[in-house]
């Protein structure tokens, strides 16, 4: 068994070295690695080699990476290494001073999860870690453990070693200069972007958000976009973080409370916040004048005719892709509705609760969208992935919601039709997912549940009965 999973190696050598467009590894499977390995549109190109020799002529005069995966070491002398970043998992036998010592964490499937400095005493990955629920609370406390019990050379799944004369994630760091580090690598695909957080005395002080693609960069400028447009409302219930922009990466403040509390169930403090996300940032707009009804339209038009590249069955894509084809021929799309700023994945994982406020992170996704669109989406996607339900149980969760009293004064107050929003919400999530799922190599297995439950509300909500309905559950 390799030291490094295939599909890691690009997202590792542009994280360690984000100028690195050309990869060099030097390996003795080249066979295994030329047939998995893939650079997940992360903007470089990888080319192996089972000779040291050879791999040393191949460096081109252009900032490169060389990922040792044997027992060889390589040094470079005819070529600056100012250029040239230099990762092996063998340990160096020589000159350790000049090396950069990293232990990982993986994920289940062996790719890898979380990147920190092996000096480290602190697992300051945790802050990179949502950890809500039970599970996420045991997985916590066994690693905070078992570092104060010195036990991190146990749970650490590897280590590797960098030579290289400058190292991003480190230079960024910011004072004081004891600050600790630790990089979570993202989940995958075209819109991968690393996360580096940066904590002094177990608290972390800011986050960046590194991008591993141009889709992950314009994710990352829109972020910063919607946060700086929040930035001058003092809301009493919700919480931003102040993001900074910079060429190739976004600072943003932790707003972590203290002491986070359950967040799995869709509250007062909740619809209380997104209230105020409204009356600051409403306006009143038919449909087809948001920009995000013709991305919908394009989602929609991609589908009847996209090819598979994965497990999904032909009929359920095209069974979906017709009823999203109705949902958006009879949504009326010229009515004035109420509008606002939305997060667009408002979830427990991107979010944290406190007393009085809900602490909201990761903006990337935002958009001008009709009003509840996040509460539709904290409901279904909390029901589905957190709490493992099926698509009646989440109806009537939902019927339950739109008669809060909290959602009926803001019928009133925005003149807001919530059947309206809701199946804007169906058209709109399910065929920004099923437009990206299908194109996918290897999909999830959470995407399978997702994909079923929004097919049968969707069944609901396009039939003309009076269960399609969530008011009149």
């Amino acid at each position: 068994m390799s030291v490094i999973h295939p599909k890691d190696i690009a997202v590792l050598c542009k994280i360690i070295n984000p100028d690195g467009k050309h990869i060099l590894v030097l390996t003795t499977e080249k066979a295994f690695f030329q047939q998995q390995a893939n650079t997940e549109l992360l903007d470089c190109t990888i080319d192996f080699f089972t000779n040291k020799e050879t791999l040393i002529q191949a460096i081109e005069n252009q900032p490169s990476t060389i990922l040792n995966l044997t027992n060889q070491q390589i040094n470079i002398t005819q070529k600056s290494i100012d250029s040239v970043a230099i990762i092996q998992f063998s340990k160096p036998t020589s000159h350790h001073s000049d090396h950069f010592a990293f232990d990982f964490i993986n994920n289940t499937d062996k790719t890898i999860r979380w990147i920190y400095p092996s000096e480290q005493s602190d697992p300051s990955f945790l802050h990179l870690y949502n950890g809500s629920g039970k599970r996420g609370w045991i997985f916590s406390t066994i690693f905070k453990l078992g570092f104060k019990l010195g036990l991190k050379n146990v749970l650490k799944s590897g280590r590797f070693w960098v030579k290289c004369s400058s190292i991003p994630i480190l230079q960024q760091k910011p004072t004081p200069d004891n600050a600790n580090i630790a990089v979570f690598t993202g989940t995958k695909g075209s819109n991968r972007k690393a996360v580096v957080a940066y904590s002094n005395a177990n608290q972390p002080i800011q986050f960046v958000k590194m991008p591993l693609a141009t889709p992950a960069y314009n994710l990352i400028q829109k972020e910063g976009y919607y946060l700086k447009k929040l930035q001058p409302y003092h809301f009493k219930y919700l919480q931003v973080p102040i993001g900074t922009l910079h060429a190739s990466s976004l600072t943003l403040t932790n707003i972590k409370p203290d002491q986070p509390l359950e967040n799995e169930t869709l509250s007062y403090v909740h619809l209380c916040a997104l209230e105020e996300l409204y009356q600051a940032t409403l306006e009143y707009h038919a449909l087809d004048k948001l920009e995000v009804w013709a991305a919908i339209k394009n989602d929609i038009t991609s589908l009847k005719f996209v090819k598979i590249e994965n497990d999904l069955s032909k009929d359920k894509v095209q069974h979906i892709w017709l009823l999203l084809h109705q949902l958006y021929q009879t949504l009326d799309h010229k009515k004035n509705i109420p509008t606002s700023i939305a997060h667009g994945d408002f979830t427990p994982w991107n979010s944290y609760a406190s007393t009085t406020k809900i602490h909201v992170y990761d903006w990337e996704l935002a958009d001008r969208l009709p009003l509840l669109y996040d509460a539709f989406h904290f409901i279904i996607q909390t029901g589905v992935l957190v709490h493992h339900l099926d698509h009646e149980a989440i109806w009537i969760q939902l019927a339950t919601m739109v008669k809060h009293p909290k959602i009926k004064e803001m019928e009133l107050a925005f003149q807001l039709d919530v059947e309206h929003a809701f199946q804007f919400y169906l058209l709109r999530n399910t065929s920004y997912y099923m437009a990206r799922y299908v194109r996918q190599t290897h999909l999830h297995e959470q995407a399978h549940w997702l994909l079923n439950v929004w097919l049968k509300i969707l069944e609901y909500s396009v039939t003309q009965t009076s269960n399609a309905k969530i008011s009149a559950t």
